[in-house]
């Protein structure tokens, strides 16, 4: 279920004006995500008690890369709220975001600071992408987080 959210200042005034031009049915099974898909609309999309942390990374992680990919401001891209979203669900999204580093890149590196509290990255590396995402999977690798892809784990350990 898709809602829009318009952002407009009403007359006279210097605020916004939430309208909602959708409204979805709320229940008390119901968990929502926030999403901007440009500075003054915003998507709710519903997930079910029956989506497990998963799916609900996979939903966030898609959302913020679809709509963080044309920024370049790791300020911007770091506090989209999908982005927010995932490092508020902690740890047991560290194996989904080292994956998606792996895979897709992007700037998770944020994130993964926020969740572990760990900094990886050695000071000759600033700026360096390629170095500074190898170093966080490498990270990910010594605590079990990052799996080869001819293995299979089942949990990783920290």
């Amino acid at each position: 279920m898709t809602m829009q959210l318009c952002a407009a200042p009403p007359t006279g005034t210097r605020g916004p004006d939430l309208r909602i031009s959708e409204a979805p049915e709320v229940t008390s099974n119901s968990a929502f995500r926030i999403a901007t898909s440009s500075p003054t609309t915003f998507r709710f999309l519903e997930w079910s008690e029956t989506d497990g942390p998963k799916d609900r990374f996979v939903e966030l992680a898609d959302t913020w890369h679809s709509e963080t990919g044309h920024l370049s401001s790791p300020s911007q891209i770091a506090m989209h709220p999908a982005y927010q979203r995932i490092i508020g669900m902690g740890s047991q999204v560290i194996p989904w975001v080292l994956n998606d580093l792996r895979i897709r890149g992007g700037q998770w590196y944020w994130a993964l600071r926020a969740i572990t509290g760990a900094s990886p990255v050695p000071l000759d590396a600033a700026g360096n992408v390629r170095m500074v995402k190898n170093a966080w999977l490498q990270w990910g690798k010594v605590h079990g987080y990052v799996v080869e892809e001819h293995e299979s784990r089942s949990t990783p350990t920290g």
